[in-house]
């Protein structure tokens, strides 16, 4: 898929924020997009992927559940369908233990801003991250706000870009705590005397100021297991 291919274009309209009641008017980092979340990038120019960005509104989960570290404005309801009622998602599928990607599968996933709705197309090819209740993957890209359906999971660039927007805490319900993104890469460990191949995800610490990325594996016993980290959806347009 080249990148021409990955280009999303739905027209740059926005509108007011929070509830839209202002006429529409040319896209900027601060508005409500034309999927009903709010604009919180600007490339400056059309990119092969598109200009803007927009994330999913906090209650992007249809359900609303209490969240004690949100980190949410004054005002603003602390509740979040990011985590699951606090159990969080999975990468892929729906088992910590048995749904582990290895390398080779879902292709190479990228980690820049704009990689996000490729990676994502990438991951669904594979049935380990379409299935399962968890599965971060499918979740975001399962998103259709205002009736569009090109949500995604983002890229790792993309995850840090919206970590360190200023305006995060007026979208409202963001956890303070790891969200996963869709960039993908090998990871060697050594169990016993052998070595073994697995894919891993990078994930950003909304929690921290620099937004600092981490692997998602985590030592369990004799193996390895995805931790459940956050997820909120974002899609691109120009």
């Amino acid at each position: 898929m080249g990148a021409q291919e990955n280009a999303v274009t739905s027209g740059a309209v926005c509108y007011g924020w929070p509830n839209g009641t202002t006429d529409a008017q040319p896209c900027a980092v601060g508005l409500k997009g034309p999927g009903g979340g709010r604009v919180f990038y600007d490339a400056g120019s059309v990119q092969p992927w598109g200009r803007f960005l927009e994330v999913a509104p906090q209650a992007w989960g249809g359900t609303l559940y209490s969240c004690d570290s949100c980190g949410a404005a004054p005002g603003v309801t602390k509740a979040t369908s990011d985590d699951s009622k606090g159990d969080g998602y999975f990468p892929c599928g729906s088992s910590k233990y048995n749904v582990i990607l290895w390398p080779g599968q879902a292709g190479t996933t990228g980690a820049a801003i704009g990689d996000g709705r490729r990676n994502t197309e990438l991951l669904l090819q594979t049935p380990e991250c379409v299935n399962g209740t968890q599965s971060a993957v499918a979740l975001a890209s399962g998103y259709r706000g205002l009736g569009l359906a090109d949500w995604y999971l983002p890229s790792a660039g993309e995850l840090v870009a919206l970590c360190k927007y200023e305006g995060r805490n007026a979208i409202g319900g963001f956890r303070a705590d790891y969200y996963v993104s869709s960039t993908s890469y090998s990871t060697k460990r050594t169990i016993g005397n052998a070595p073994d191949l697995r894919r891993n995800f990078t994930r950003v610490d909304f929690e921290r100021t620099d937004c600092q990325t981490d692997g998602v594996y985590e030592e369990k016993y004799d193996g390895e297991e995805y931790n459940a980290s956050s997820v909120r959806p974002i899609r691109a347009f120009a």
